[in-house]
């Protein structure tokens, strides 16, 4: 997988001053360890469950085939979510929960609350509070292809490629695929 920084303001599925990734590891950088309460573990494993229905929500693309965990390598998995959190957006790899579950991961505070504290994908108070992360994004983008700086916390290292928007008959697959 793709690695990015706890709280960088770029990951492989969005970017901007709005976003905080989280959760992003590999097996070359080291990453914080401790306990969890069992109701975020509960309801991360909620969000990972619904990674489809937050991309589809936040119209993120389909990313090509799936990340094998660096860690076990007993684990595969190819979706995100946003965690909407105030003027902030979450944005985790579905195997977070993985990483928290079994190889003791612990995300930052601010993420844990953020988790507790938001709706579900697929609830209508979930898809209201992302609406305005689209256009965000949308902005990002459009600023991005004219040739303006996104922000960003600096290089990444970036092992994978870059995603795509599957059309018709293979969105359509993907969908079937990926959806839980």
């Amino acid at each position: 997988m793709t690695y990015y920084k706890d709280l960088s303001k770029r990951c492989m599925a969005a970017s901007g001053w709005h976003v905080r990734a989280i959760g992003w590891l590999d097996e070359a950088h080291r990453f914080r360890k401790g306990r969890t309460s069992e109701e975020f573990r509960e309801k991360l494993r909620a969000f990972a469950e619904k990674a489809s229905i937050s991309m589809d929500t936040l119209g993120w693309g389909y990313y090509f085939g799936l990340h094998t965990c660096e860690l076990c390598e007993e684990y595969e998995s190819g979706l995100n979510f946003g965690v909407p959190a105030g003027r902030l957006l979450y944005v985790a790899p579905e195997m977070v929960s993985h990483y928290v579950d079994r190889h003791r991961y612990r995300p930052p505070k601010k993420f844990i609350n953020a988790v507790l504290a938001s709706p579900l994908p697929g609830s209508r108070e979930y898809s209201a509070e992302v609406a305005r992360f689209r256009e965000l994004q949308n902005e990002t983008r459009r600023n991005e292809a004219e040739g303006g700086d996104s922000p960003s916390d600096g290089p990444s290292r970036e092992k994978t490629s870059t995603g795509t928007k599957p059309k018709g008959f293979w969105e359509r697959i993907l969908r079937t695929v990926f959806r839980k």
